[in-house]
């Protein structure tokens, strides 16, 4: 094998001329697709970035719109019973003996726009309880305006019958929904209709059967019943005894108030917590007379 030597010194070398030239050329070529990489991948993700904004934006959109018209539409079904009965409906519908049987959710069925689901209200045996044989086949014909739109209980094909709703009415002894059951009307509320609370929306956690007789037992004075289980924790979605819609900021978390220190006396929970006002119907909010006038078509009476 011949070995290379080195040429005898004082011998002229000519070098390749384009041999650095080459290189120079390949390094440009591929500083060229780099740069054209970059650009491509930096309007790819910006498209995908935008892309995801807008979906993003787009589903909040849907997601607020499609809460208020539920609320709006459990508000009207109310306001219709109220003004086909004089009064609201019970907390709950009872059997002879006084025990719990059906949600009032069954009990304005007919009262919903273009009376869409008075045929699914026929169907209940009302003196049954809700988990009977007859009325818990009817969970799955759940109306769309009680599933809340962020909820994750949705119906499918290994549970067909998880048909939970997030819309709940307030139990209290001074509430619109008081758990004895009694009867009462616009007159028996003494704060303005526009700032009184009949139904609000709680997150997954405490969501239950659309036809079970439960809802939201509210307690001031205690922790766990002082506020509702919430989808986010500063904001409340209510409908009102004047059948509007409104958000109830909570500026601060409500469970806070009972770690204070030194503790807060009973009056000071009442006066702190921000949803007495609204979920009470005789705080004294009369700033501004309810407009008497305001009145919303009547769907059919329920059939006896």
């Amino acid at each position: 094998m011949m070995k290379h030597k080195a040429p005898p010194e004082g011998t002229l070398v000519l070098k390749r001329k384009g041999h650095k030239r080459h290189h120079r050329r390949r390094n440009l070529h591929l500083m060229r697709w780099f740069w054209c990489f970059f650009i491509l991948a930096t309007i790819g993700g910006g498209v995908f970035l935008s892309t995801e904004y807008v979906n993003r934006k787009h589903k909040i959109v849907e997601i607020r719109d499609t809460t208020t018209a539920n609320m709006q539409a459990i508000a009207n079904a109310l306001e219709r019973y109220r003004l086909d009965k004089g009064f609201y409906p019970p907390a709950f519908e009872s059997n002879e003996v006084g025990e719990p049987t059906l949600s009032w959710r069954v009990a304005i069925l007919p009262y919903f726009e273009n009376q869409k689901y008075i045929e699914l209200y026929e169907k209940f045996e009302r003196g049954l309880p809700w988990n009977h044989e007859h009325n818990y086949r009817l969970l799955e014909q759940m109306p769309q305006e009680y599933r809340a739109p962020r909820s994750k209980h949705t119906p499918t094909s290994e549970s067909p019958l998880n048909c939970l709703t997030n819309y709940m009415t307030v139990r209290h002894p001074d509430s619109v929904f008081p758990e004895s059951r009694d009867i009462i009307s616009s007159s028996r509320i003494t704060d303005r209709l526009a700032d009184t609370v009949t139904v609000i929306e709680v997150s997954d956690d405490a969501a239950i059967e659309w036809t079970k007789p439960d809802d939201f037992v509210f307690d001031p004075l205690k922790k766990s019943l002082a506020a509702p289980k919430l989808f986010q924790d500063d904001a409340i979605v209510c409908g009102t005894c004047s059948a509007e819609v409104k958000v109830i900021q909570i500026p601060t978390p409500i469970p806070q108030l009972f770690d204070h220190d030194p503790a807060l006396s009973p009056e000071e929970l009442m006066k702190l917590n921000p949803l007495v006002g609204p979920f009470l119907r005789n705080n004294g909010y009369m700033e501004e007379p309810d407009d008497p006038a305001k009145t919303l078509p009547a769907a059919a009476p329920e059939k006896p």
